[in-house]
């Protein structure tokens, strides 16, 4: 980590002797800003919950090889008893701080900082994760010039509208990012440090190494549409994808959509094979004015392409990118303005697995469908309050959750 930040804070000196002020015959003033948000969420689930499955007992079995597994069955079962959850569930209250500080010290600087932490209220082990440290997501300095933008640091980003190879805005990565033009087409490369690399091959080195994430966006403007092709180089696990964008206007309706194909990383070899896989998503609002948000995205995901920083399986309402690796179908969402201050949001998602036999393999669910509804109301020009009922479900659960969230911003 420390030869991280020196070899960052060299790279920002270098930058900044070398590359020219943009704006040096201007009156600067020094820009320095706090912002942050305060919000409470209370969560109930009822209906049939998914659970892991019974202890099964292999056929053949006799004599005391088969108490024992009777014997597992049974505190097994006991233990789900213990803790079975009512149903339906006392509500459950997390709270979450989120902390910006942002500085603008030189006229081509910026400099940005984000923290955050969530904790659940009851029990000792989260009364303490609450009082921990603030979790960095984002810490970088940003320079620019006449011929681009230079980030070095700890930094959040996608490449294209939909983010599939690179988009997970969970948490940010450190590195450097270079966005820039040569003519009339934008180049982004980035460079990202990742952890916990795994070299099989040498069995003499620690397992949990440094790895690396190379990556290059190529993107240019056509009247109201701006066309990208993304590239994964190297990346985690010595993953490779090739993805193609396209973002903006078309026939008049806002439109947005990625399509490509993935080289997973080698550890995943074992579960989809070695070949390469695609997927795609597109989102369009047929319905678009200041009262009214009519918006379907199609797409689908194969088994293989199980991008680790990519945008996928999303669950907030709003979110463009709900189908996880090996689904496919269709997501539609309507927004009304019930008032200038009160917002009423529908959802219904339609999916299923492209490869069943593959999904019963892994064991692994995921809703295929869901059908919520949200009313949001806007208290004042800082705080908002939200009320949520949805039902998610597949072949093996169905169950409902109510949501209440409010948030204060400063």
């Amino acid at each position: 980590m420390k030869k991280n930040r020196v070899l960052g804070i060299v790279l920002l000196i270098v930058v900044s002797f070398v590359l020219p002020i943009t704006a040096e015959d201007e009156i600067f003033q020094p820009v320095v800003s706090f912002h942050g948000s305060i919000s409470i969420t209370a969560d109930s689930y009822f209906g049939n919950y998914p659970d892991d499955p019974v202890v099964e007992i292999p056929d053949g079995l006799e004599g005391e090889e088969l108490e024992e597994w009777e014997r597992i069955k049974k505190e097994d079962e006991d233990i789900r008893k213990m803790f079975s959850l009512s149903n339906p569930t006392v509500p459950g209250i997390t709270q979450r701080v989120e902390l910006e500080f942002y500085a603008n010290p030189l006229p081509d600087l910026e400099m940005f900082i984000k923290m955050d932490r969530q904790g659940m209220w009851g029990g000792a082990s989260s009364v303490q994760s609450l009082n921990y440290s603030l979790f960095i997501q984002e810490a970088y300095a940003r320079y620019y010039t006449n011929r681009g933008m230079y980030t070095v640091g700890r930094f959040k980003y996608n490449l294209g509208p939909m983010g599939l190879s690179i988009g997970n805005l969970a948490t940010g990565l450190e590195g450097v990012m270079v966005n820039t033009m040569v003519k009339d087409i934008w180049i982004t490369g980035v460079y990202n440090r990742l952890f916990m690399s795994m070299y099989k091959d040498y069995p003499y080195v620690s397992e949990f190494l440094l790895d690396d994430l190379w990556a290059v966006r190529l993107s240019k403007g056509f009247g109201e549409q701006l066309i990208g092709m993304n590239l994964i180089l190297d990346g985690f696990y010595n993953e490779k994808t090739l993805t193609f964008d396209i973002g903006g206007k078309v026939l008049g309706k806002s439109l947005k959509g990625e399509v490509g194909l993935m080289y997973p990383a080698h550890i995943y070899h074992s579960q989809v094979g070695e070949g390469i896989w695609p997927a795609g998503v597109i989102s369009v609002n047929l319905i678009e004015n200041w009262n009214n948000l009519l918006a379907v995205r199609l797409g689908g995901i194969s088994k293989g392409f199980i991008s680790p920083y990519g945008t996928k399986g999303m669950t907030s309402m709003e979110s463009g990118v709900k189908f996880n690796p090996n689904t496919g179908g269709i997501d539609i969402l309507y927004q009304h303005g019930l008032t200038d201050d009160m917002v009423l949001g529908l959802n219904l998602v339609y999916l299923d697995y492209l490869d069943k036999k593959y999904q019963e393999e892994i064991e692994i669910r995921v809703p295929l469908r869901t059908c919520e509804a949200k009313l949001q109301k806007y208290l004042s020009q800082f705080s908002k309050l939200s009320l949520s009922i949805g039902y998610l479900g597949d072949m093996s659960f169905d169950y409902g959750k109510l949501s209440l969230n409010w948030e204060f911003t400063f």
